[in-house]
């Protein structure tokens, strides 16, 4: 690979020159800003053909087909929807773009997870065999009942979250924030960064946190999306969380599932779960 290619494969996770010496950052000197605007551009035209063709679809449809309401995919629904067709695009933007380099990081830690905690491996395959009754084909419905497989996303989620500083927030209000230790007082407009990798860290929060055990979620109600406690935000909170919460964990699981149903996995030699550093860390 040469370098120009390999400069082109370098993440958003690129040192920005102008970040850290704002005063050179008319200069442009890395030429990221460009590069940003080609795949934005490029994306833009993506989408923006995806979308003319579900509205054409939408065009030539009859009453009656209509009315018999055929199976509509998201961007039907978009399509469908009075908002902008700016904010379809970033919807989908988010739906799929962000949704995919996070769902195969995820995915390759769980199953790094699993091989390198076998009992957990054969307790998942266990549960699977009973739920899907070793039919050929398993379906979303046996997955539903399968709770320990939720459980085993949900503590890769805690130790390995998607996105471990998350987006940057800002706050609109002055406020206060008092904790057991420390009291914290935020202008209004203050840019905030959550550190999601270090709360599911968590000493005071969690019993041997750095252990992975799907087993501290097993017969407890936790809801990752809506936690009050804040102890996993993987996906974000409140009005900004993630659109696409549910496709992705649907995504994970089901090829999760399949993965562990059809192979036995294992490594002959101990496992690198070093962490590579980037707005992902895989």
């Amino acid at each position: 690979m040469d370098e120009e290619k390999k400069w082109e494969d370098r993440t958003n996770a690129d040192f920005n020159t102008g970040d850290f010496s704002p005063c050179l950052e008319w200069l442009e000197l890395q030429g990221l800003r460009q590069r940003v605007k080609n795949v934005s551009q490029q994306l833009d035209a993506v989408f923006h053909k995806i979308i003319a063709e579900h509205e054409q679809r939408k065009g030539r449809c009859s009453a009656e087909e209509e009315d018999e309401e055929r199976h509509k995919d998201l961007v039907d629904v978009l399509v469908d929807t009075e908002i902008t067709l700016k904010n379809k695009k970033a919807i989908l933007m988010d739906m799929f773009v962000d949704g995919v380099e996070t769902t195969a990081t995820t995915s390759e830690w769980i199953m790094s997870e699993l091989v390198a905690n076998p009992h957990v491996m054969k307790r998942l395959q266990e549960e699977i065999d009973f739920a899907a009754r070793k039919n050929e084909k398993i379906k979303l419905s046996n997955i539903a009942t399968m709770d320990y497989l939720h459980c085993v996303v949900k503590e890769t989620f805690r130790l390995h979250p998607i996105s471990p500083l998350l987006i940057p927030h800002e706050s609109m209000e002055s406020c206060i924030v008092e904790g057991p230790h420390h009291h914290y007082s935020i202008p209004k407009k203050t840019r905030i960064v959550i550190n999601d990798w270090a709360i599911g860290r968590d000493p005071s929060v969690w019993e041997d946190p750095l252990e992975f055990r799907p087993e501290r979620f097993v017969g407890k109600y936790f809801d990752i999306t809506i936690d009050p406690d804040l102890r996993i935000v993987p996906f974000r909170t409140g009005r900004r969380v993630f659109p696409s919460v549910s496709m992705a964990i649907a995504n994970i699981e089901i090829a999760l599932v399949h993965l562990v149903n059809y192979f036995n996995w294992r490594s002959k030699e101990e496992l690198d779960m070093n962490e590579s550093f980037g707005s992902t860390i895989p």
